[in-house]
């Protein structure tokens, strides 16, 4: 909208701008997402078939590693407390055995072999002998699918990544070898606290993630309590597959949202303040930044969202009257353009074509809102038992909108391939 708000003198209503940042940027980017976690998670589930046998995918694979196993691990941490008689503070080296299920000791074996991480665990006590007891817990399945992913698949990413990191810096990315993220425990790192600093102002996106920002040795611990091995690889491979895709778009964004020439303009023709908008708009379009409601907006909306789904789903008369936009073929006057749309109306495979090539068509079947992101539930931000309970009802009405959602892909097809 404020794109097209830019191009108030250009025919088509749109502008260069629109073209060139959300038609050849944004959508392209999300498209390039999608496609790179497509082959991503195709490459993942067939190593898991190749080790764990027929019938077996990710979700297998990390209910497995919620399972505890009898493995546990001693940890020393230091903490500062403050002597009443000496009138200073002492370093204190405190002990404790955390029980460990099998994804958190997947994570353990895995940091263990990148000489960072080894220096990590020994700085909280963690020494090879421990590690080789915790290893000994592990299914060799597990511990064979986590030494793909460090030894070929992680590697094999890099290559793919590396080339992004070239053409927008100039540079190749870190080599690591036994490359694993490492999480760390921010809680163990001091910090000194400004309660005058709101930590509140939004600045412009960033080329950068914590993937790729160059690393520095230090003996900062590792948060083995929050650290899933399987589930720290899915989530470094999305975060990377996201930079890969928009990287270019936001390092342009920013050469756009930097320019003072260009900011006093929108401020000065569009409205005073359009800048710092259109700032935050961009962040939200490349995904860096979501707005937070409260959690009474948040109830109301997602209360409106399910009512609205509610009155749609299972209705085949609603399905049916999405048929009508059909006719709109009748106000052509272009013979030939009709008889496409009454050739593809007559092939129901139009649909096929329809996944294959338009832009994030398949990610609007899926989500079987029929593009309008008013009915989406993916985004609410509810937790605990509520979350559940969101989940469970947006797979039924999901199955529910079916119908809808299949008209829906009938006609975009149709006419789309038409055009």
């Amino acid at each position: 909208y404020m794109l097209k708000s830019f191009a108030v003198y250009s025919p088509d209503g749109r502008g260069k701008l629109y073209e060139r940042f959300l038609t050849n940027g944004v959508l392209v980017a999300r498209q390039k997402e999608l496609n790179g976690l497509k082959e991503t998670t195709k490459a993942i589930d067939d190593k898991i078939v190749e080790i764990f046998g027929e019938g077996n995918h990710i979700l297998q694979v990390q209910k497995l590693c919620n399972d505890f196993n009898g493995a546990s691990v001693t940890v020393k941490t230091k903490v500062n407390k403050f002597n009443i008689e000496k009138g200073e503070d002492e370093v204190i080296e405190q002990e404790h055995i955390e029980e460990i299920n099998n994804g958190q000791a997947l994570y353990i074996y895995a940091i263990a072999k990148m000489s960072d991480g080894m220096i990590k665990l020994n700085a909280m006590g963690i020494y090879q002998e421990q590690i080789d007891a915790i290893t000994d817990t592990l299914d060799p399945k597990l511990i064979e699918f986590i030494d793909w992913s460090q030894d070929e698949y992680l590697p094999l990413l890099r290559e793919k990544y590396n080339n992004t990191h070239i053409d927008l810096f100039g540079t190749q990315l870190d080599q690591i070898d036994k490359y694993f993220p490492l999480n760390i425990d921010r809680t163990s790192i001091p910090l000194e606290v400004d309660i005058e600093d709101k930590g509140n102002i939004f600045g412009l996106p960033t080329t950068a993630t914590g993937a790729i920002i160059k690393r520095v040795y230090n003996k900062h611990a590792i948060d083995i309590k929050n650290s899933d091995a399987i589930e720290t690889f899915i989530n470094h491979i999305q975060s990377m597959e996201k930079w890969n895709a928009y990287a270019p778009v936001i390092k342009e964004l920013n050469i756009l949202n930097s320019d003072n020439t260009f900011k006093k303009h929108i401020n000065r023709y569009i409205y005073n303040g359009a800048a710092n908008q259109f700032k935050d708009m961009c962040a939200i379009a490349v995904g860096s930044y979501v707005p937070k409601g409260s959690t009474v907006e948040e109830a109301i909306t997602t209360a409106s969202k399910l009512y609205a789904r509610s009155k749609i789903v299972l209705r085949i008369n609603t399905a049916l009257k999405q048929q009508l936009s059909l006719i709109q073929i009748i106000g052509e006057a272009d013979a030939e353009f009709i008889a496409r749309a009454i050739k593809n109306i007559a092939n129901p495979l139009s649909f096929k074509w329809a996944l294959d090539n338009l832009p994030l068509f398949e990610e609007r079947w899926e989500s079987r809102t029929g593009g309008d992101d008013r009915l989406s539930l993916k985004g609410e931000t509810t937790e605990g038992k509520s979350k559940k309970i969101i989940d469970i009802i947006n797979k039924a009405s999901n199955k529910g909108m079916l119908p809808n959602a299949a008209i829906d892909l009938y006609v975009c097809g149709a006419m789309a391939k038409a055009m």
